[in-house]
C-alpha cells in the first residue's frame, strides 16, 4: 500500500495491539527509488493475520480494505512450495 494509506491506517490503531504490531513488518520495497512520489510499504505476517488487518481496516480505515485485500488474493493464487 502506498506511504499515505499505510500511515492513515497505523494511526486508526493502538501502539499496544497486534494490528500495530503487524503493521510494523516492513520490508524494503526493491522497486521503489527516490524518484517515486510515494514509496509502497510492503508488510509481512501470516495469512490469518492479513484478514485480522483487512477486517479492521474495513471497520477503521476503509481506504486501506483494497490493497490488504489484494495482498490476500496474491498469496491465495500463488502454488504452494512443493
Amino acid at each position: 500500500m502506498d506511504r499515505t494509506t499505510y500511515c492513515g491506517f497505523v494511526r486508526k490503531l493502538s501502539l499496544y495491539s497486534l494490528p500495530y504490531q503487524i503493521m510494523r513488518n516492513l520490508i524494503p520495497d526493491p522497486s521503489w527509488s527516490d524518484a517515486d512520489p510515494i514509496p509502497v510499504m510492503k508488510v509481512t505476517c501470516e495469512i490469518e493475520e492479513a484478514r485480522v488487518l483487512l477486517d479492521l481496516a474495513n471497520r477503521v480505515y476503509p481506504d486501506a480494505a483494497p490493497d490488504i485485500s489484494k495482498a490476500i488474493d496474491s498469496v491465495s493464487e500463488t502454488p504452494a512450495e512443493e
